[in-house]
């Protein structure tokens, strides 16, 4: 669909979990906000729900962190592995066979995650070890939720871990822990400690 071909009269942007307006294809910086990725990642299925349980992006992400980590990437690359997929959270987890489909949907995917990227002092460009560490995730995911299919073509092994099943609040507090961690990781002379600073993002919903 182009741009022309909007219907003006429809509301072109959406309600997020903290009552902001966000436009997904005219994205604001400063309408970016960690607790709308950690709590739209977290009920978001990954696999359009075919997993053998409940397995939310934001797990996925929790996971993909995780393994840049192991991997030896940096506190830049760790958080970047875990804000991979923070687009998601403004313009939902399509299925790969329709994603390519979708005309419009890998321009508007690529801006979202260079404002992603701008609001959080990260490189514009995935790092190599989160690409690495996906495709590991991704090989893990099919071993625990997907029964191992023979016809995915994944070329590398999974993780050395299980993967449990969570519930989405619990994921989204993990998530938002594991962003406070590793922004002191990145500036370890941040004002407070990780648990002050985690209590000031998750607010109320503590």
């Amino acid at each position: 669909m182009l741009s022309s071909d909007i219907n003006r009269d429809v509301p072109q942007w959406i309600r997020t979990y903290t009552g902001k307006r966000f436009y997904p294809l005219k994205p604001s910086i400063a309408d970016i906000d960690i607790l709308d990725i950690a709590h739209a990642l977290s009920n978001q299925c990954r696999f359009s729900g075919h997993s053998i349980f409940h397995f939310s992006v934001c797990q996925h992400s929790i996971y993909v962190s995780q393994i840049v980590r192991q991997l030896g990437g940096s506190a830049i690359d760790i958080m970047w592995g875990l804000l991979h997929d923070a687009s998601e959270a403004y313009l939902v987890d399509l299925p790969t066979p329709i994603k390519r489909q979708v005309v419009g949907y890998n321009d508007a995917e690529k801006e979202v995650m260079q404002k992603v990227a701008f609001h959080f002092g990260l490189p514009v460009n995935m790092p190599e070890v989160v690409k690495i560490a996906d495709e590991v995730m991704l090989a893990t995911e099919a071993r625990d939720l997907m029964g191992s299919p023979t016809d995915w073509n994944i070329k590398c092994k999974p993780a050395d871990f299980k993967i449990i099943e969570m519930s989405p609040r619990q994921v989204m507090k993990d998530f938002l822990y594991q962003y406070a961690t590793i922004s002191f990781d990145i500036d370890p002379k941040k004002e407070g400690t990780i648990d002050s600073f985690y209590n000031q993002i998750i607010g109320p919903i503590g």
